[in-house]
């Protein structure tokens, strides 16, 4: 079952409806922070110079609650992100 643009959108809009904004601290979130780090050691665990598009998507798919309900929702694991 491939990915549906729309079911997809409703679920983000639905997450993004129960956001409260919060008042932070840092320039950007814990949520942003965490996803950069993964990706960081994900490219190292791959031997990349720098960090590709590949690693931040499979860190994503790792630490994104809302990305993790959407991969969910179309029976993928983020294992599957990452054999992309």
């Amino acid at each position: 079952m491939l990915l549906d643009q729309n079911e997809v959108a409703r679920i983000l809009r639905e997450k993004l409806d129960k956001t409260v904004p919060v008042q932070e601290q840092s320039l950007f979130s814990k949520n942003f922070e965490d996803v950069i780090l993964e990706s960081l050691k994900i490219a190292k665990e791959k031997n990349h110079a720098r960090i590709e598009t590949g690693d931040m998507i499979t860190a994503i798919s790792r630490q994104d609650k809302v990305f993790k309900e959407i991969l969910v929702k179309f029976n993928l694991k983020p294992e599957d992100i990452e054999n992309l």
